[in-house]
Parts: structure tokens; C-alpha cells; sequence
């Protein structure tokens, strides 16, 4: 096994190690496309706070993001669909 790989599940642990995150995952799921904003306010958290959130899962692959007119849209990765089914188990 290489350490590149060691390090991937390093981050995807990271972008689960916070039931914040775990939630915004979940909630992202539900409503692909949605954005930083709508999703922060819907959870009622602080924007700072959701933002870096939002952030880490991006980093950590679990989240995709990409341009939807002058903001960003996220949806839920492979992985991140993966890591939902064996939350749920």
C-alpha cells in the first residue's frame, strides 16, 4: 500500500470528523447543487463556520463544487455517496 494512499483516507477521515460536516454531507445529498449560503442558512450556523466546513469536504473529496452563474454549486462526490451508505449501515 502506498503512503499516497494512507494520505487520501487521512483526509477523507478528516472531512468526517465533525458532525457538522456529517450533516451538511447528508444535507447536500438531499439537495444536489445547492450553495454555500443555502446551506449554511438552513442549518442555521454560523457563515464563517459553514464556509470552512464546506470547504474541508470539498478538500477532503467528498463534496463537488462548481461554478452556477456568479456562486458555487455543491454536490455530493462518489465518495462522499459511499461514506452516506455506511453512515446509514
Amino acid at each position: 500500500m502506498s503512503r499516497a494512499n494512507f494520505y487520501k483516507w487521512q483526509n477523507m477521515f478528516k472531512g468526517v470528523s465533525n458532525h457538522r460536516r456529517i450533516e451538511m454531507l447528508f444535507w447536500v445529498d438531499k439537495n444536489p447543487g445547492v450553495g454555500t449560503a443555502e446551506v449554511i442558512s438552513s442549518l442555521k450556523i454560523n457563515y464563517q463556520t459553514g464556509a470552512s466546513h464546506m470547504q474541508k469536504l470539498v478538500r477532503s473529496g467528498l463534496l463537488l463544487s462548481y461554478r452556477k452563474g456568479i456562486g458555487i454549486g455543491h454536490s455530493v462526490s462518489p465518495l462522499g455517496k459511499s461514506i452516506i451508505r455506511l453512515l446509514i449501515k
